[in-house]
């Protein structure tokens, strides 16, 4: 179901590029169906506005390659080509994978040409291993509320919390230098291709 702030719903699609050679081992990918993302978001999207989310937010294992606001909306990247092609019901755009920290404001020109008072998306990204904290904040119109907004920020959490006494016995528990495997061939040998498909 929707998660519920305020009298709001909010409903999460996920998504994220093509596995590609070299992103995962192909073992692990063989039980998936992998289609252009972009399509798959614009579907998951319409159908929780329909099914009445007031607001839609894109999990995306993607990322940009730099902190850079040009590197986020860059056509030529795989991140790139799902926020510029992400859907006006897509309401922001939550990444990770590059372990980058950003918070841009992408314009999307069919919330202006609709005469929104929001024209912008947020497209935000942590960074690593919760170093940072993204918050999304979202004023959503209502009777009683004529102005909607949305506001993001990435707040920095190192060292802002007490240690989770669940967590931190594993992780000191844990080898601080596992053995690192040499290169392989991560193929099976009935997977390797020909040398012609090379």
């Amino acid at each position: 179901g929707p998660l519920r702030r305020r009298g709001g719903r909010v409903r999460v699609a996920g998504g994220g590029a093509l596995p590609g050679a070299g992103r995962v081992s192909p073992g692990g990918t063989v039980a998936l169906t992998a289609g252009r993302g972009g399509p798959a978001a614009t579907r998951a999207a319409a159908a929780l506005k329909a099914a009445g989310a007031d607001i839609v937010v894109l999990l995306v294992h993607e990322g940009a390659a730099s902190t850079a606001y040009g590197s986020a909306v860059d056509p030529a990247s795989d991140f790139g080509t799902i926020v510029l092609g992400a859907s006006p019901d897509i309401d922001a755009i939550v990444s990770g994978h590059t372990h980058l920290a950003y918070n841009h404001s992408v314009p999307v020109p069919a919330w202006a040409a609709a005469g929104r008072a929001v024209t912008s998306r947020p497209v935000v990204s942590a960074g690593q291993y919760g170093t940072n904290l993204n918050r999304l904040d979202f004023l959503i119109a209502t009777s009683t509320t004529s102005h909607p907004r949305v506001h993001s920020s990435t707040l920095a959490r190192a060292g802002q919390y007490a240690d989770d006494p669940t967590v931190t016995p594993r992780s000191h528990a844990a080898d601080p230098h596992p053995p690192v495997p040499r290169a392989q061939d991560l193929r099976t040998p009935q997977r390797q291709r020909a040398p012609a498909d090379r």
